[in-house]
């Protein structure tokens, strides 16, 4: 029973980061520099999906990106041009960078649907 769960989870984990709006204007906060967000990285993460699904993230110095909710984990990439933050995870994204303006509110910064600070 947990391991369906658990399946289960990461189905809504990948539907939400796989659907997740690129544009990011309804969120308070000013965009962002790339100066402000390559400051952020490399780092280790709190992310949470629409909500109410925690992700711990790992970014590293290489561009490199680890991606862990519970048991489950994944691995991909980040890169930051003109101000956009792009993720790319290879399982719950299937492969697809996924793009948006960076925008900080307190300790907290947020693309699309994901809100994530520092852990």
């Amino acid at each position: 029973m947990f391991r369906t769960a658990l399946k289960i989870t990461t189905l809504v984990v990948a539907a939400f980061i796989i659907t997740a709006p690129v544009a990011t204007t309804a969120n308070a906060g000013e965009a962002m520099t790339t100066k402000q967000i390559k400051a952020l990285f490399p780092g280790n993460f709190r992310a949470v999906v629409n909500g109410f699904v925690s992700i711990k993230l790992t970014a590293y110095r290489s561009g490199r990106l680890k991606g862990t909710m519970g048991r489950k984990s994944d691995r991909g990439t980040w890169t930051v041009r003109n101000g956009v933050l792009c993720i790319v995870l290879n399982k719950w994204m299937d492969g697809k960078a996924r793009c948006s303006r960076v925008k900080r509110s307190g300790n907290w910064y947020r693309v699309a649907s994901v809100k994530f600070k520092r852990s």
